[in-house]
């Protein structure tokens, strides 16, 4: 009897469950699915027919033929789809003629000089929809910039026909003067990009908004806004701070006198140091974040994790996988999935709530109020300041309870739960508990 492979079922089994779902759930994407992994079918299809193959030689075995040509037209049919479905949001990256301008084109400068006298209170909105843009204060009554616009092309002439139609212009409307550079008047698979350096005044607010590129303001008493789709962003000595970005690359912030709002869908790395106002981040950060001498509350959301500090006198960083606080004033609140957490030194109420994780804890005197939560799995150590005076409960659902600092407690055991009571109630209460790992007290 002929052997035959077991891919095409398979295939046919689950392109049925993707739209049996569909079917089931309205809300259910599955063309968008689809759309977004059908590479992953090809992939897939090969990796079982490699297994396929590799049992059959473990067993001294071999299939009769290779592809037949019905496998090799649903192969075809998933790529022609997929592509079709694909090339519509992507279409204008892939146009032979910028294709060719990338490849085989040249670089055009072309040089920006412009001036502008503006009243005080003028708050200045740059439009740069491609390139770097560096902002300084200064001891001056006019906005001056200096730069260059990059225009790639294949040819001189090209690249002065779409250089012509950019016309960099200051609009003044009211009490807002914004500088364009008017990159949409240029097809967008043409390579243009304008790098900026502008000074202003010194008390002048300053929003920038654009695509990509850097952006890097300094010596402002005033506030600063910025809006970016991709790109690094660089803030010192401002009034304030207001960042909507969202591919950001590396964000820092230093020695800003009001406050700070950060926004970024997706984020690298973070940092903000010695701010004078409160500190409000939301979205998703993959790389390091560290906070250091923040004058007033710190507020962190993001789709997994929630957390406030009242001070940072210190430092507060975290990862994906660690959080770290020295010299931090509470209330202190932190709600996450799965972090090691080490605080040291911290001061007030404190908040911890965590699925997993190791939680390290030394705080200073006087203790407060403390609530410690590890929801599925984690160890926690608590370092007590001497002569500390608290009223403890804690409880190790499958795990043990250690007690290193002395003291009166009421132990208790009941199946796989360990738990440790003061024996005289008196003091703030501090509550531990974990659902499967070790707790350990310990005298400073």
């Amino acid at each position: 009897m002929e052997r035959r492979s077991l891919i095409g079922p398979l295939i046919l089994i689950a392109i049925g469950a993707l739209w049996l779902a569909h079917n089931i759930w309205p809300s259910f994407d599955a063309s968008g699915l689809f759309r977004k992994y059908w590479p992953f079918l090809l992939i897939g299809w090969g990796v079982l027919r490699l297994v396929e193959v590799l049992a059959l030689a473990s067993q001294g075995k071999t299939l009769r033929r290779g592809m037949s040509g019905g496998e090799f037209f649903v192969a075809a049919l998933v790529c022609v789809v997929g592509l079709a479905m694909t090339l519509p949001s992507h279409g204008p990256r892939i146009r032979i003629e910028g294709s060719a301008v990338e490849i085989f084109g040249e670089a055009y400068d072309y040089p920006v000089d412009l001036k502008q006298a503006v009243r005080p209170g003028t708050r200045l909105v740059i439009d740069n929809l491609n390139g770097n843009v560096r902002v300084a204060g200064g001891d001056t009554a006019e906005v001056t910039v200096t730069g260059r616009t990059t225009v790639r092309s294949l040819d001189r002439s090209s690249a002065d026909e779409l250089h012509s139609k950019l016309n960099i212009e200051f609009a003044e409307e009211g009490d807002r003067v914004t500088l364009r550079t008017n990159h949409e008047r240029v097809p967008d698979n043409r390579r243009i990009a304008t790098e900026l350096n502008v000074v202003v005044p010194r008390s002048m607010t300053v929003e920038t908004r654009g695509r990509s590129g850097d952006v890097d303001v300094s010596g402002l008493d005033g506030s600063v806004e910025v809006v970016s789709e991709r790109g690094d962003v660089n803030l010192s000595r401002v009034g304030g701070a207001k960042l909507s970005l969202n591919r950001s690359g590396r964000i820092n912030i230093a020695d800003v006198s009001g406050n700070v709002e950060i926004a970024s869908t997706r984020g690298s790395d973070l940092s903000v140091a010695s701010v004078n106002g409160e500190v409000t981040v939301s979205g998703g950060f993959s790389g390091d974040m560290s906070f250091s001498k923040i004058a007033k509350p710190l507020r962190f959301s993001s789709r997994n994790s929630e957390m406030r500090v009242e001070r940072i006198d210190g430092s507060f960083s975290m990862d994906l996988g660690d959080l770290n606080g020295e010299d931090v004033t509470g209330p202190v609140r932190i709600h996450t999935k799965s972090r090691d957490i080490n605080l040291d030194r911290f001061t007030g109420p404190l908040d911890i709530e965590i699925e997993r994780g190791d939680i390290n804890l030394h705080p200073a005197a006087p203790l407060e109020q403390m609530s410690v939560r590890c929801q599925r799995s984690g160890d926690i150590q608590l370092a007590l300041p001497e002569k500390a005076r608290f009223t403890l409960d804690a409880v190790a659902e499958r795990g043990t309870i250690e007690n290193q600092a002395g003291g009166e407690f009421v132990s208790e055991m009941r199946n796989r739960e360990s738990r440790l009571r003061s024996k005289s109630p008196g003091g703030p209460a501090v509550n531990l508990s974990t659902a499967r790992g070790t707790i350990t007290l310990q005298q400073r």
